[in-house]
């Protein structure tokens, strides 16, 4: 299960329009392989983060 919060979605809003459509490509990404190796998860107390998801849609 993936969740997000109500800050992320106001910060999402934000974000140009090309890096918004590139989270969510890498969102569907995770929805359909979670273990895809682009995809790099830290372990930060009992749940599992796509850190790099956010990098990644910011460096393009």
């Amino acid at each position: 299960m993936h969740r997000t919060t109500d800050r992320f979605w106001k910060n999402f809003e934000n974000l140009p329009m090309h890096i918004q459509k590139l989270a969510e490509e890498n969102f569907q990404l995770l929805k359909n392989n979670p273990k895809h190796p682009s995809l790099h998860f830290k372990k930060v107390g009992k749940f599992w983060l796509a850190i790099e998801f956010v990098f990644k849609s910011l460096k393009r």
